[in-house]
């Protein structure tokens, strides 16, 4: 394992390296430009008569997209663009569900039929954004540099444009299914609308969710890390004596189940667990714990995310949740 976290550090260092020697956005348009060419090949000289023209936001599974969070930070903050600078902008999510499924249109919509996409590369492009802390410059150097050349533009990104009106722009685009909606509500009863919640993306530490090629942390080491997970959660609840409960979110099954045991005040919501990238076939509606949780986070007196040792510091999944409904955010490492 320590030979294998060697060689994962290692890979990081090598990133690191071109970054410093590159400067951040060139060395995030050297890799977007690159995947750019492999995507070119599968555009050819043809053209749809229905062709749309538009700035569209691409998850089709050709490439590597994140998590549910760091795609809909891509499209809110294409879309914030866009709005900026009066471009029809759409979305394109087929892979590995439909976007459609979860989330619907509430007062801009953003649907595209897949007749009307155009892959002529005389009139559409691929265009990745990847994050980046200047993400005006980087959205102005690549949406902006493209959007009078090409009737489409094909845009895979996770990079933040504008924080500040993220909760603006996500309610224009977005409003829930009712079958969401419906359990948001049920869940928000059960805990008398009384609650915060705490966050902890694991990745694959122990060792019952699959991400990339992260580490699985042996057992010993695993009861560790859930032991000081397990006494945030007693802290927090000390110093949020008004909140009735803590719901509790998660990517790993096992910790849910452990912490709802550990804990009466604790509320988890049920349900599988998958990463976008990282479970193709996991089915229909699959990922729809992941928006309840969501929805439930944007609705909490606060959220925290906490993260120790190997945990991921960086996940965005419950800062952008608490972006949603404009709730107090506290990101917590030791």
């Amino acid at each position: 394992m320590k030979l294998k976290f060697l060689l994962f550090k290692g890979r990081l260092c090598a990133f690191g390296l071109m970054q410093a020697l590159l400067g951040e956005v060139r060395f995030q348009r050297y890799l977007g430009n690159w995947q750019c060419r492999k995507l070119m090949e599968d555009y050819n000289n043809s053209s749809s008569s229905e062709e749309e023209s538009a700035i569209i936001y691409f998850a089709d599974g050709r490439i590597i997209s994140g998590g549910l969070s760091d795609r809909l930070i891509g499209i809110v903050s294409l879309y914030t663009y866009c709005r900026e600078h009066s471009l029809t902008f759409k979305v394109y999510f087929s892979t590995p569900f439909n976007l459609e499924d979860y989330l619907h249109p509430n007062t801009y919509d953003w649907r595209i039929e897949y007749r009307k996409l155009v892959f002529d590369r005389k009139l559409a492009r691929p265009v990745i954004i990847r994050h980046a802390s200047d993400g005006v410059n980087i959205y102005n150097q690549t949406v902006g540099k493209y959007s009078n050349r090409y009737r489409q533009l094909h845009v895979y990104t996770n990079a933040m444009y504008n924080p500040d009106c993220f909760k603006q722009m996500f309610n224009e685009l977005f409003k829930p299914n009712d079958a969401i909606a419906d359990l948001v509500n049920e869940h928000i009863a059960r805990m008398e609308g009384s609650y915060i919640t705490a966050t902890f993306r694991f990745q694959q530490l122990l060792g019952d969710f699959k991400e990339r090629d992260y580490i699985i942390l042996p057992p010993s080491e695993r009861k560790q890390l859930i032991d000081k997970c397990l006494l945030f959660i007693s802290r927090i609840r000390k110093e949020n004596k008004s909140a009735k409960y803590i719901l509790v979110t998660s990517d790993s099954k096992s910790f849910l189940q452990i912490v709802s045991n550990s804990f009466s005040f604790v509320h988890t919501i049920p349900g599988e667990i998958f990463h976008p990238d990282y479970s193709q076939d996991s089915g229909k509606l699959s990922y729809i714990k992941s928006f309840v949780d969501m929805f439930m986070i944007s609705h909490a007196r606060k959220a925290y995310n906490y993260s120790t040792g190997m945990m991921l510091s960086s996940s965005g999944f419950a800062k952008n949740a608490a972006r949603i409904g404009g709730v107090e955010y506290e990101h917590v490492h030791e």
